[in-house]
Order: C-alpha cells, then structure tokens, then sequence
C-alpha cells in the first residue's frame, strides 16, 4: 500500500527538521549546510506555514505454510 499525505508545520518546525539531517550536513561542511540552511529560510521567509508532502508505503506478507 502507499499513501501520499501532506504535514503543516511551522517554519521553526521545518528548519528544526532541516538541521537535523546529519547526513546532509556531512556531505556538505559546516559551511555548505549554512549555506543550504540560509537559502531554504529564504525561500520560506514569506510563508507561515509549510505544507511537507509525505509518501508512507507499507509491505503486508502471508506466509505459506
């Protein structure tokens, strides 16, 4: 099954998100991920809310014996 939703959130809520993918602050440096940081807060600074869609996929099994 897979199901597409969407999430309001706060801009506080979507930067705290931001910030805590390691992942991409890894790859980029400390100053690259600022800079990533910066320009999404840009982007958004007119918004006062975010709607994030989501995917959620779920997998169902049967066993045969």
């Amino acid at each position: 099954m897979e199901c597409a939703h969407e999430e309001l959130m706060s801009k506080e809520r979507y930067m705290n998100i931001w910030r805590s993918v390691n992942d991409i602050q890894v790859q980029a440096g400390k100053e690259g991920f600022l800079r990533i940081l910066n320009n999404i807060e840009n982007k958004i600074s007119h918004l006062n809310e975010i709607a994030v869609p989501y995917k959620s996929r779920a997998w169902t099994v049967q066993s045969c014996k």
